[in-house]
């Protein structure tokens, strides 16, 4: 079910982020682990690295919809856990702007799925699909930029 209809966003800072609408300091720090793992994470919020480092993306938001990863077009699929708080209320968000969604508190396996048009437009879908326990990060698909760490680094930092 697409949830979110899309919309262009204006990027900055190499990042697109999906956190708690009531964190104080929702973005994160990145270190060179989370920039070779391609996003950083801490819980209630996750900040995912994108191929261009400023420009138009344009993004849509899907909750119960699963991937079909091997139909994707995308240069990076990236899955990890994110708790929905109980007051239900996330921003998705780049330096510059946001939009606040609300989605029923639970944990969720987030997917974030990142490319590019052929005129060079970013483009990326967050998938937001309900599981029973915090999910393991995942690259599942990397593009050049990306490596595939022994461990994933789950502490960023507030920015």
């Amino acid at each position: 079910m697409q949830w979110c209809p899309r919309r262009v966003r204006a990027l900055s800072y190499t990042q697109l982020a999906v956190f708690d609408h009531y964190l104080t300091n929702p973005f994160n720090d990145w270190t060179d682990d989370h920039v070779a793992q391609g996003f950083a994470w801490r819980p209630g919020s996750v900040s995912f690295g994108t191929l261009e480092s400023s420009g138009a993306i344009w993004v849509e938001v899907f909750r119960s919809r699963v991937l079909d990863n091997r139909a994707s077009m995308a240069e990076r699929i990236i899955a990890v856990p994110f708790t929905v708080p109980e007051h239900g209320e996330i921003e998705v968000a780049s330096i510059s702007s946001s939009v606040v969604l609300q989605l029923p508190s639970a944990e969720y396996e987030l997917t974030f799925e990142h490319g590019q048009h052929s005129e060079g437009t970013m483009w990326a879908n967050l998938y937001f699909r309900r599981v029973e326990s915090p999910t393991t990060p995942r690259i599942l698909r990397a593009d050049a930029e990306l490596k595939m760490p022994p461990v994933f680094v789950m502490n960023a930092e507030p920015a």
